[in-house]
């Protein structure tokens, strides 16, 4: 997840330097531009993300029964 995540961020970021830089606007460029105005909430989004995950794996290890024993 965090490869995925880092992946996405600097994707972002770099259609977002390349959007500025070479003046392209329009329907994906725009998006582009509302993602990057909003990092900070999308900053938010991603450690809350990570945090539910973090959350959900330790209660799943606490409350999964151990697998019996065979021998």
């Amino acid at each position: 997840m965090s490869a995925v995540v880092a992946i996405a961020i600097g994707g972002i970021e770099a259609l977002g330097l390349l959007s500025d830089k070479l003046g392209l606007s329009g329907g994906a460029w725009d998006a582009v531009a509302a993602v990057n105005e909003r990092f900070g909430m999308l900053g938010y989004g991603i450690v809350s993300l990570f945090m539910l995950c973090w959350i959900g794996s330790i209660l799943f290890h606490r409350w999964r029964k151990p697998a019996p024993l065979s021998r």
